[in-house]
């Protein structure tokens, strides 16, 4: 445990079983860092609470603790005692107020000598307990924000499938009735040994978003799959769990349901045009910088962009520039950004196989996309009987969007320069 603090806090758990405690587990004398200036919690799950055990007390095998210390003191953890082989039951309690975030949250821990795979494990266990969530969370301290891995989409945020030795993680049994009490188990199968890079699934459409500011960093996933949907599922979608922290810079999105989620899946892009809301929480006046990774993952010519509705202007190119550099304060309005996606669209001019001017829509809106030499003059909007129903000048600007009517129907909106007319067939739509 390093740079403990009563600002830095650790999820621990027993790695052997010492003479000490019996047969499961070890003493809680043993998480001891500082004589009289450690402190270690545990989650009680149906009190919704935390708790001081006492250091004569048994901290058993696979259950998870919060430690920290009053003094800032850095040190190392030793546990003598057995080597865990075997398989290690755990409870998982459920008896909490599912109105509150954290119903049927329980902290556990990794027992063995080596990570622990929580993909293999969720995969056997969720066959026969089918409430099992596929997230786990992992506090990191270092980033100020909650890590996550997803056993069902196979992504991590801040964190891979393998859960390091004597690591505790957050775990829910999300029976639909309650109270309850289910187990899983983990097997010595489970182990994992090998120090490769895990390298995560982005066979379709995924965006991690990295914001950085005030010594934080927080993450985003964003992603696009067949089985996606527009509000919170289960067992796909990760739920944004706020930092302890006070200081902490914090980046989540919000699902149509309304659900807050540090991860969001949702259904395939296409050739549409998607608005993604992207919130935003600081602790201190200054600068941020968002960052862009995994844009190489989507297919074809989309376009991603991120529009900043504090300060207005022209929406930042995610593709041109990955990084979005901004300043905000601890009063700004936390509903601040929109990332906009732009899937694949007809070719508008024949010559070539992307159009570099390219058209959309999304619900009452046109978006024109200019990413050519070429300045468009003027833009006409034109009804299914071929009736002109709209015509302006367009504004120098590589993204433009029009307003075109409050009714569902189709339209054709023509995009015109000096030399060409580039047009596309759109839906209007409530």
């Amino acid at each position: 445990v390093g740079n403990s603090s009563d600002t830095y806090f650790h999820e621990v758990g027993a790695t052997v079983n010492s003479q000490s405690a019996g047969e499961s587990g070890v003493l809680m004398r043993e998480f001891m860092i500082s004589p009289m200036h450690t402190f270690i919690y545990e989650w009680d799950e149906s009190g919704q609470s935390w708790s001081n055990p006492y250091y004569y007390e048994i901290a058993e095998t696979g259950e998870g603790f919060m430690l920290t210390t009053d003094n800032g003191t850095t040190g190392t953890i030793e546990q003598d005692g057995q080597i865990i082989n075997y398989d290690v039951v755990l409870e998982l309690n459920q008896h909490g107020d599912p109105n509150t975030a954290s119903y049927g949250w329980n902290l556990k821990s990794n027992p063995y000598s080596a990570a622990l795979d929580w993909d293999a494990v969720w995969t056997r266990e969720s066959s026969s307990f089918a409430d099992l969530n596929s997230t786990i969370y992992v506090l990191n301290d270092g980033n100020h924000n909650y890590a996550s891995f997803n056993a069902q989409t196979g992504v991590g945020l801040g964190m891979t499938k393998d859960v390091q030795v004597g690591q505790g993680f957050w775990v829910q049994s999300a029976a639909s009735s309650w109270p309850s009490a289910n187990t899983f188990t983990l097997k010595p199968e489970d182990r994992v040994h090998s120090n490769a890079a895990f390298l995560k699934d982005v066979t379709s459409g995924i965006l991690s978003l990295s914001v950085q500011g005030n010594n934080s960093q927080d993450l985003l996933n964003i992603m696009f799959r067949d089985y996606g949907t527009s509000s919170y599922d289960r067992f796909i979608d990760v739920h944004k769990w706020d930092s302890p922290y006070e200081d902490a810079t914090e980046m989540w999105t919000i699902a149509e349901d309304q659900s807050r989620l540090s991860s969001n899946v949702l259904g395939p892009l296409g050739n549409a045009h998607m608005e993604v809301p992207a919130a935003f929480k600081c602790s201190a006046s200054g600068e941020y910088e968002i960052s862009a990774s995994d844009i190489k993952s989507f297919e074809g010519s989309v376009e991603i962009y991120i529009e900043d509705l504090l300060t207005g202007g022209e929406w930042h190119n995610l593709i041109e520039n990955p990084v979005y550099t901004f300043n905000a304060t601890p009063n700004d309005p936390s509903n601040r950004f929109v990332i906009h996606f732009f899937g694949i669209t007809g070719v508008a001019n024949p010559m070539t196989e992307v159009a570099d001017i390219r058209i959309w829509s999304n619900g009452n809106d046109a978006f024109i996309v200019n990413n050519s030499d070429e300045v468009i003059k003027e833009y006409a909007v034109y009804d299914m009987l071929g009736r002109e129903v709209k015509r302006g000048d367009m504004p120098v600007s590589t993204l433009n969007k029009i307003h075109i009517s409050e009714n569902s129907a189709y339209y054709i909106v023509k995009a015109i320069t000096k030399d060409r007319v580039y047009s596309e067939k759109i839906l209007i739509t409530k």
